[in-house]
């Protein structure tokens, strides 16, 4: 949990400084000052009851909530990465959808006595990424909390031969996955071990630097889930890690299960580094490959035929790696490099998990 006595005290250090001293309507006008703008399908932005905008024939809607304390601590991130991530791990749906994302809704809440300043970083962070994206923020909300929580809510549209969902995988399909499995979670514990974070100009210095950028700043794979619309038969982004995402592509596909090949999983040498392992045998490395979660990779499903002939290839830029198959048997089965059968790891995240020492949920 983050330790406030570890974040700089606005209210204390400089009483100017906090959120109650401009007001929802000076916080709101902050965000107008930087981010208004109108345009052909943005007809009315920041400023009334809602924002109006000329959808598409096809739109693509969702939506994500960063908690404190849950998602992120204010002390093992930096407020511009936050932004940034914010709507990435929207944007990391919208690939997965092979959708464009257009507009953007953001609610945020945070004490009253929150540093201005870290929340118009957090707010720049936001913009930088939606510049780079292609998205406008078009409004939303503010409200006092106890705690930082960040919503976003994104809007797309998705021209055939998209959207791709998660329901047209068919037994024989081959799987891939774009990118690295695990830095997300290698990063994240490299994180947890740091005592304070240096500045952002000097994390490239410390070992796995990598990775924890890979934890604090992911790239969504936007141009690969476009150009996948009309040859992916199923898609899915990997917010949760594979033991957790590809049994629900599974079930939204009513395929039985499939088999995963764990030595072909795509390995950082950073991660290869960490765990010592050779592509993925390990316990630790399996259990943060295939469950550590937050690598907002894609994974998809593609007829035998096509090209992908089980080696690494390119996509828009981006590696992927065919890593197994859809199977007309039931469950998801792990072999290793010799054929032999792996336990797939149970460790898995869930929001609503029910207390240790039992108690009411």
């Amino acid at each position: 949990m983050t330790n406030r006595d570890d974040v700089e005290s606005p209210s204390e250090s400089d009483p100017a400084s906090g959120l109650f001293r401009i007001g929802e309507d000076g916080l709101i006008e902050k965000i107008k000052a930087r981010a208004y703008r109108c345009g052909p399908r943005l007809l009315k932005s920041i400023g009334d009851d809602a924002a109006v905008f000329a959808a598409a024939e096809t739109s693509v809607a969702t939506t994500d909530l960063l908690v404190e304390d849950v998602h992120f601590q204010l002390n093992k991130t930096y407020p511009r990465l936050l932004g940034r991530k914010a709507l990435s791990v929207n944007l990391s749906d919208m690939a997965a959808m092979a959708a464009v994302p257009r507009f953007a809704l953001l609610g945020l809440s945070a004490p009253a006595n929150f540093h201005v300043k870290t929340l118009e970083e957090i707010l720049e962070g936001f913009l930088e990424k939606a510049d780079e994206a292609g998205v406008t923020l078009m409004g939303g909300d503010v409200t006092a909390a106890d705690k930082l929580f960040l919503s976003v809510t994104l809007l797309g549209d998705a021209k055939p031969p998209a959207p791709v969902y998660r329901s047209g995988a068919r037994p024989g399909d081959h799987i891939y996955v774009t990118g690295h499995l695990g830095d997300s979670a290698l990063g994240l514990n490299r994180l947890l071990q740091l005592e304070a974070l240096p500045e952002i100009e000097k994390i490239s210095s410390i070992p796995f630097s990598a990775a924890i950028m890979r934890h604090m700043d992911p790239e969504p794979r936007l141009a690969a889930g476009r150009k996948l619309a009309g040859t992916a038969t199923s898609m899915i982004d990997l917010s949760d890690g594979i033991a957790s995402d590809l049994p629900r592509l599974i079930k939204e596909s009513r395929v039985a299960g499939a088999q995963i090949e764990i030595n072909r999983l795509p390995l950082s040498v950073e991660f290869r580094e960490h765990y010592r392992a050779e592509q993925g045998t390990g316990g630790e490395a399996l259990q943060a490959a295939l469950a550590g979660g937050e690598d907002y990779e894609l994974l998809f499903t593609v007829p035998p035929e096509w090209n992908g002939d089980g080696k690494i290839k390119e996509l828009e830029g981006t590696v992927i790696t065919r890593i197994g198959e859809i199977a007309d048997t039931p469950g998801i089965v792990l072999y290793d490099a010799g054929g032999g059968r792996v336990e797939l790891p149970t460790n898995l995240f869930s929001h609503f998990e029910v207390p240790a020492e039992g108690g009411h949920v």
